[in-house]
């Protein structure tokens, strides 16, 4: 009987043991949830994003061509169970890759909003006649009076590069000059933020960018150190001339000249050049003005 006892009392003193070690043992931390279901963990700024549906703003200006129906997408395997399930998302955009067999379609969560027209993230999905493929989620970002999310416009002609169009809510008292512009993402190195969502890579912080090459080259404004800073908050000076190749990863500045400004780039592809103004960088003036006598009307061949 005693030995009983004593083996009962040895494995009770294993047992807490156990447990103690347990307690004291070092954390480390879960690994990241699956991307298709990161982004209810990490919801945007409280900030009400709801010009998708708002009748008091133009919806998808400049967005329109991609809108969904439309003559590339037949609806074949769309809403994903699982992946974008349609009691939860909205079909919004649909975009053909160029190899002709696949579409980016470009879907809006409203997870977790009791307005029907707050958007929490973008779900984009990679479909085709075989099946779907998540390529990631994207959120609404927000700053002092300002709010936006990067929306898909286009593919680069091999397909490894998705192009966005920052979309910009309504500023709030004081603000309206913060946008994001435009962004890039490579689908073969594909960058994630700190909630495991998608990170587009900012190209130009305004909507000043004219891109050709079916959307693999770009030419923009960019505000550079051979003129003074301009104030914040508020729009930069234009005064340089950049270009980049999103399949390559080439940027590199074509005209930034001192004491000089740049205005009204028209790219003509079919003739390969770019028509475009000068003028002397003056204190908050952001374009060339048509009195202005220092202004010049110059054409640069596209790289």
């Amino acid at each position: 009987m005693k030995k009983i006892v004593a083996s009962i009392l040895v494995l009770i003193i294993i047992v807490l043991a156990g447990v103690l070690i347990l307690q004291n043992w070092p954390k480390t931390n879960p690994a990241p949830l699956p991307n298709k279901n990161i982004s209810l963990n990490c919801p945007p700024s409280p900030n009400d994003f709801d010009i998708f549906f708002n009748s008091r703003y133009s919806p998808f200006s400049g967005y329109e061509a991609n809108n969904f129906p439309n003559s590339i997408d037949k609806g074949i395997n769309d809403y994903p169970s699982g992946m974008a399930a349609v009691a939860d998302f909205y079909h919004l955009l649909s975009i053909p890759f160029n190899d002709g067999k696949n579409i980016l379609r470009v879907y809006i969560s409203r997870a977790g909003h009791s307005n029907s027209d707050d958007v929490t993230f973008l779900r984009l999905v990679k479909s085709s006649s075989s099946g779907s493929q998540l390529v990631g989620d994207i959120s609404p970002q927000a700053g002092s009076n300002w709010g936006g999310v990067y929306i898909p416009i286009g593919i680069s002609k091999d397909d490894s590069h998705i192009v966005f169009k920052a979309l910009m809510g309504s500023p709030g008292a004081g603000g309206g000059s913060a946008t994001l512009g435009y962004a890039s993402l490579n689908l073969a190195v594909i960058k994630l933020n700190q909630c495991n969502q998608l990170k587009p890579q900012q190209i130009a912080a305004s909507y000043d960018a004219f891109f050709y090459g079916n959307f693999s080259k770009v030419l923009y404004y960019a505000e550079e150190s051979n003129v003074p800073k301009s104030e914040k908050p508020g729009p930069d000076y234009k005064s340089a001339i950049k270009f980049t190749n999103l399949i390559t990863g080439e940027t590199r500045t074509l005209f930034a000249e001192p004491n000089t400004v740049y205005d009204s780039l028209s790219t003509n592809e079919s003739k390969g050049i770019t028509n475009f103004k000068s003028c002397t960088w003056r204190e908050y003036a952001f374009e060339c003005s048509a009195t202005d006598s220092t202004v010049q009307n110059r054409i640069l061949n596209l790289p």
